[in-house]
């Protein structure tokens, strides 16, 4: 059986919500990652959330902003785009790193 994690409508961070998500769920059903399907639009927050993680450790935030379309530099105005398979490693990335503690 396939349980579907919809988009977060709430203020709380993508992580923390679907970590909240999956302890509901484990309260009441055992489950099994190929069993957790997330929305789309939830994965897309997942992602962005894991690379201003990422930029924010390595103290690399700086004069740039980052959203689920790409890099923006605040100083030059230029722009980079994040790739579909970018976006789609770091949703694994935090998904993952969120399944590992169940």
């Amino acid at each position: 059986m396939k349980y579907i994690i919809e988009k977060n409508n709430t203020k709380t961070s993508a992580y923390a919500y679907v970590t909240e998500e999956l302890k509901t769920l484990q309260e009441n059903i055992t489950f099994i990652k190929s069993d957790i399907v997330i929305d789309e639009d939830l994965k897309l927050q997942l992602a962005t959330e894991e690379l201003n993680r990422i930029f924010k450790e390595n103290n690399c935030y700086k004069n740039f902003t980052i959203d689920s379309e790409g890099l923006h530099f605040d100083v030059s105005g230029h722009y980079i785009s994040w790739s579909k398979e970018e976006l789609d490693y770091r949703f694994q990335n935090a998904f993952d790193s969120i399944l590992d503690q169940f």
